[in-house]
């Protein structure tokens, strides 16, 4: 059991970006005149990339040996670090354990062997984090009675200001720290919108003929909630044919036939001729060089194979016009023999069906709606904005839309607004128009939404997230951290909030750390500051 005592910020290394040295600390903090003499501790607070280094150790000796109580904590989660190797380098010699004593609390036991200042850095290997942090600088005095000497101070006086809150208060509730830095933040104008399609982004398919409608071979007819692609064949409509089109259509097929008949035939003539002077011209060639043929000969017998290659390829290509004539003619009905007239219905748009009632075989007119497409892909996001506030707007800053109905849900809405050319003159606003990408389909025709507008941006502005905000009394607070265990009370004055991000103008100074999540435990814990003393480790 350690003994109850109040970390005081005066002790700490307290600078999250210089290499102070931790010399024996001189108290800064005039106690009591009843206040009896101790030897307090020296504390040591740090932040690296992943990982939160608090160390609180006795003023150190060269070769006595000194326990640093090393807290650990991981600064994107909150949480103690629960296990690994913790690691204390004092200039060139490292001293390690290899396990917490407690989850987050790792007893590092250092003995230097000699006297001096030397780098200090504090490292962490485990499962949840590895980090090395650098500590600045430890004195090691040259005996114990030097340490202890500078080791017996005044109890200082805890600051109305500040509250003690251990990392055994901290660890249960995953407290989080949120660094004070500049960023550019924009003001901004929040005016009412609703989520509207686009125009065009619905389209109304027809039936282009009367007749009965079938759908494509091998499937159904589209049916709501079905996405379809533009040019996709839908269904398609059997117009009713009269005697005299069956007739025609009959007449059609069979001349196609003959025509095929007589197309093959030419083919096969062609490569027998073909065949007939290729063997013509390679006797001629056979002969040549015992002079039984003559030049002339060979050249007439190269020109007719040249020639007969060419009847071929033209006999070929008609025999392929009639075979497609043939595919693409009307079908025929296996069963009566009739043909069958099939007038294709194509989807205009890309998108999702949205109404389709009719169901196959359903007998339908000219110009009856069959289907109804909807493409949700895009979204407009329409706000009014008062004809008193225009002069606020700029084209350039963008907007951020948020949806009653979707909550946390937070769309930024780049590039230049479409601003409507007139005034409402029942209420006396402007429309404004975002275009913007409707991913996973999550925003729906109608649905109610907020723009905020950015209308200035101001660069470079001392900010931290709202979330680090207390009120108390009706004052914006915040809670810095001062060391591992101690926090300060800051009054604030806020400037511009831009989303979940607040401007402050004054209170805080840039790099200091303070608590976002829990930060009003510690505001509540600081109302009953005599049941936060005991300290365990």
């Amino acid at each position: 059991m350690h003994r109850p005592f109040l970390p005081v910020s005066l002790f700490l290394v307290t600078s999250l970006v210089s290499c102070d040295k931790l010399a024996p600390a001189q108290p800064a903090v005039k106690a009591a005149e009843s206040a009896e003499a101790h030897l307090q501790p020296e504390l040591v607070t740090r932040f690296g990339e992943r990982v939160l280094v608090f160390a609180e150790h006795p003023h150190v000796a060269a070769g006595s040996a000194a326990t640093f109580m090393v807290h650990l904590s991981v600064l994107a989660t909150g949480e103690p670090v629960r296990s690994g190797v913790a690691k204390v380098r004092v200039g060139t010699r490292e001293f390690r354990i290899e396990a917490p004593k407690s989850p987050g609390i790792f007893p590092v036991v250092v003995t230097p062997d000699a006297t001096g200042r030397f780098p200090l850095a504090i490292g962490i290997e485990s499962e949840q984090v590895s980090e090395t942090v650098e500590c600045g600088e430890l004195y090691v005095h040259p005996n114990a009675g030097a340490a202890e000497a500078a080791a017996a101070v005044v109890e200082p006086v805890i600051a109305s200001n500040q509250v003690p809150f251990t990392f055994q208060q901290q660890w249960p509730l995953r407290l989080l720290l949120a660094k004070v830095e500049r960023k550019d933040l924009a003001r901004r104008l929040v005016v009412p919108a609703s989520v509207r399609l686009p125009d065009g982004a619905s389209a109304e398919v027809h039936a282009p003929v009367g007749g009965r409608l079938a759908p494509v071979a091998g499937r159904t007819l589209p049916r709501s909630g079905e996405r379809v692609k533009a040019g996709e064949v839908l269904c398609t409509v059997e117009p009713p044919a009269d005697a005299a089109t069956i007739a025609q259509l009959h007449a059609l097929r069979l001349e196609l036939e003959m025509r095929l008949v007589e197309a093959v035939h030419e083919v096969e003539h062609s490569k027998l001729r073909r065949s007939f002077a290729q063997r013509e011209l390679d006797r001629l060639k056979t002969l040549r060089p015992d002079g039984l043929s003559t030049l002339p000969e060979l050249d007439a017998a190269e020109l007719e194979v040249e020639m007969t290659i060419h009847e071929e390829e033209l006999a070929l290509g008609r025999k392929q016009t009639v075979e497609r004539l043939l595919a693409d003619r009307v079908p025929f009905d296996a069963q009566t023999g009739s043909p069958v007239v099939r007038v294709q219905v194509l989807a205009p748009i890309d998108g999702v069906v949205t109404w389709a009632p009719n169901s196959a075989g359903a007998s339908v007119t000219p110009d009856m709606e069959l289907l109804r497409i909807v493409d949700t892909s895009r979204v407009w996001i329409e706000g009014r904005v008062s004809e008193f506030d225009l002069h606020r707007l700029s084209r350039e800053l963008g907007a951020t839309a948020t949806f009653l109905g979707l909550a946390g849900e937070r769309l930024e809405l780049a590039g230049a607004p479409y601003i409507a050319p007139r005034v409402s003159e029942e209420s006396r606003a402007v429309l404004v128009r975002f275009a913007a990408e409707n991913k996973d389909n999550k925003l729906i025709d109608g649905q109610l939404a907020e723009l905020e507008l950015r209308t200035e941006v101001v660069r470079g502005a001392l900010a931290i997230p709202h979330e680090a905000i207390v009120m108390d009394q009706g004052v914006p607070t915040a809670y810095v951290m001062r060391s591992g265990e101690l926090f300060e009370k800051r009054q604030l004055r806020l400037g511009v909030r831009d989303g979940a991000t607040v401007e402050v103008l004054e209170g805080l100074a840039e790099n200091e750390r303070v608590a976002t999540r829990g930060a009003y435990i510690v505001r509540l814990s600081s109302m009953a500051p005599a049941s936060m003393e005991h300290h365990d480790h």
